[in-house]
């Protein structure tokens, strides 16, 4: 049974705030930034393959040594020719993009506090694949 001064304090807590993802996004939208960006940093960009087999999730996470980083992620997968003219293979990537800007992306296999992060957008936060007509 709480006394009323434990009540009092209970009541005191700040209620957490809503996390701010950013400006909402549809799926195509963020399929076309995401394209975008990625193009821009490629030997050759017209020769990139993409798929974006999942839908955009809210997301938030915090790494140690640095700033919480939020917005709405995905995995895809991406394949281009490198400067020799070769194609590099599937990879896999995670973006999170945020008010209509890519704010993170990069290789699945670099990202090391999270070693599978598609499989963690999933089970925590709600990625599934992307349901085709």
């Amino acid at each position: 049974m709480l006394t009323i001064g434990a009540a009092v304090l209970l009541a005191a807590q700040p209620t957490p705030a809503a996390t701010d993802y950013g400006a909402a996004m549809r799926y195509e939208d963020g399929v076309k930034i995401g394209e975008a960006y990625i193009r821009r940093n490629l030997a050759d960009p017209y020769s990139a393959h993409f798929e974006w087999p999942n839908t955009f999730v809210p997301f938030t996470e915090k790494v140690p040594m640095f700033k919480r980083t939020t917005g709405y992620a995905t995995c895809l997968v991406v394949n281009a020719k490198n400067q020799y003219g070769g194609y590099v293979g599937e990879r896999t990537y995670r973006i999170i993009i945020r008010d209509g800007k890519v704010i993170d992306y990069a290789p699945v296999s670099e990202l090391r506090f999270v070693p599978d992060i598609c499989q963690e957008l999933a089970t925590k936060f709600g990625m599934t694949p992307l349901q085709t007509q």
